[in-house]
Order: C-alpha cells, then sequence, then structure tokens
C-alpha cells in the first residue's frame, strides 16, 4: 500500500508540474543547448530581424539578416557562439559575427548618413539566468561595428548594454522582449566624427524546431 502511494503521488507530482506550463527553452537571446534549432524574426526600433540558430555541444551556429529602416542598411551576418562558463541554471556565452552591410543613405533621421556598403562585425557577452517559472533573462554587451570600404558612408562602432526576458507560450514558441543601450561613433568617410546615443528595442517570436 505505501508503494502504490509513492507512486501514485509521483504520478500526481509528474502531471501538476506538466500542467503547470512548459520548461522555459531559448530561441533567441539565451543559448541553445546540443540539438537546438530555432528560426526567429524580431520586430523594433530601428531595426528588423529574421534568422537561424543551431545548439552544438558547447557551441552553436547562426546567420542573421536584418535591415535598419530608419538608415535603410541592410546587413547579413554569420555567428557563432560559445558558453565560456555554465550550470544548471546560468549561462556566461561570448558571440562573434561577421558579415556584409549595404546602405541606401536614407536622410530622413540622420541627414548626415550616407550611402556605402562594407564589414559588419560584432561582439557580444551574454549572461543568461533561468528561473523556476517557464521564464530567462538574459543581460548583454555589445560592440557593433561597421566598416564602409565604398568611397562613401558611415563607420558606426559603439558599446551597447541590454537586457532581455524569454517566456515560452507552449514547447515550440518563444516570446522576447529586449532593449539595448549605450554610445555610438560615427565617423563620415573623409569627414567629422561624432557621438550619437544607440539603442534598439524589439519584441520577437522563435519557432523552436528542435
Amino acid at each position: 500500500e505505501n508503494k502504490e502511494s509513492g507512486e501514485d503521488s509521483a504520478k500526481k507530482s509528474s502531471e501538476g508540474k506538466s500542467a503547470a506550463g512548459v520548461q522555459a527553452r531559448g530561441a533567441l537571446l539565451a543559448p541553445l543547448e546540443r540539438g537546438g534549432l530555432s528560426y526567429y524574426g524580431t520586430f523594433g526600433y530601428p531595426e528588423l530581424k529574421v534568422g537561424f540558430r543551431e545548439g552544438m555541444d558547447g557551441f552553436e551556429l547562426g546567420a542573421e539578416l536584418g535591415f535598419d529602416y530608419t538608415l535603410t542598411d541592410l546587413w547579413l551576418v554569420a555567428s557563432g557562439r560559445g558558453s565560456l562558463w555554465k550550470n544548471a541554471r546560468r549561462d556566461f556565452s561570448l558571440e562573434g559575427q561577421l558579415g556584409a552591410f549595404g546602405s541606401f543613405g536614407a536622410r530622413g533621421l540622420e541627414d548626415r548618413n550616407r550611402p556605402g556598403q562594407g564589414l559588419r562585425l560584432g561582439l557580444l557577452g551574454t549572461f543568461t539566468h533561468g528561473f523556476d517559472l517557464p521564464l530567462l533573462f538574459t543581460a548583454t554587451a555589445k560592440i557593433p561595428l561597421e566598416i564602409p570600404l565604398s568611397s562613401t558612408g558611415l563607420l558606426r562602432f559603439g558599446l551597447l548594454l541590454g537586457a532581455g526576458i524569454e517566456l515560452p507560450p507552449t514547447d515550440v514558441f518563444v516570446v522576447s522582449l529586449s532593449f539595448e543601450v549605450g554610445p555610438m561613433l560615427w565617423r563620415q568617410y573623409g569627414g567629422v566624427s561624432y557621438f550619437k546615443l544607440g539603442y534598439d528595442i524589439a519584441v520577437g517570436l522563435g519557432f523552436r524546431l528542435f
């Protein structure tokens, strides 16, 4: 009778855990576990993004296509991220990005913008903490860099600090909310250098294929 009672309690506990909700899994911001594969899209200010990520053993690979509609700046990058330290709840990872950009030079919101093409690079450090609730919190430090290789264009370099959360409403879909803010150095080709406040606010939807 005691054995049956214990089995019934374990079964009820398992059912209760299942009913309480799904476990938090990253798709947009937090690192992916080995075998994880996600596709995602984000909408925010000043960028729109789509991409995919695939988790390996201790690292992940991905690609991202983005468009800054305030500068009419289109870019594509490949990325790689590796975990430097982690335990059951926390993870600290470092990500590098390499790709290209092309700007149409719209001046509606930035009168010093110029058309140009070149390299887009990035370095991103991410700290992730998982909670008992289906919730992942991330804190980020990002160094974006755009280097024009054409005779016109803007060099952009900065340091953005931010945070975000990921919530899984189902076991395959993940929603996110994130923001980044910090100083950005802009330099016109053969011209003036100046600083601006850079920021990025975005909501996203990710789909976990695995």
